[in-house]
């Protein structure tokens, strides 16, 4: 990682059931990327996606090979 580089992600856009969980998905998801060496963008794009699929799903039991089946567009891209 730089810490010069910045990135932007757009979540899909989803039906909302609930926001509880969504930071914690997220915040997960980009951890268990990163301990697993994925570069900062894919790893994004796991997170976003593992956010939304928390908030998109009645039920919280999601795993993450759940997450990256989603088939959720999420878009990553450097700003600057």
């Amino acid at each position: 990682m730089d810490a010069h580089i910045a990135f932007h992600a757009a979540a899909p856009t989803i039906k909302v059931h609930t926001t509880i969980g969504a930071g914690d998905a997220f915040l997960g998801a980009l951890i268990a990327e990163l301990v697993k060496q994925q570069p900062m963008q894919d790893a994004l794009v796991t997170a976003v996606a593992a956010g939304s699929v928390v908030v998109s799903a009645p039920s919280k039991k999601i795993a993450l090979q759940q997450v990256k089946r989603s088939g959720l567009d999420v878009t990553v891209e450097t700003i600057y």
